[in-house]
């Protein structure tokens, strides 16, 4: 009953996120994720923003706290000027 209600949870934010995705124009989807992804760590296989916590030294998604084991990518966004 609990697994039924998190998957109606999460069918729901996929549903709003995709909304949202069709509502937006490309340029502010791309400041929403500069925003997001700066100076974070990312996992492109799952699609998140990871916490330093969240990878391992060889700069992997940590499989001991849920992850993918696939390599992240450091994301360093500079500011115009800088």
């Amino acid at each position: 009953m609990e697994d039924e209600k998190k998957q109606e949870l999460f069918n729901y934010f996929q549903q709003e996120h995709d909304i949202m995705l069709m509502e937006c124009d490309f340029n502010e989807i791309e400041k929403i994720l500069k925003r997001k992804l700066r100076d974070h760590w990312y996992c492109s296989n799952c699609g998140e923003t990871l916490h330093p916590g969240e990878v391992t030294f060889e700069e992997e998604h940590d499989r001991r706290i849920g992850g993918c084991g696939m390599p992240v990518t450091f994301i360093q966004i500079k500011n115009k000027g800088e």
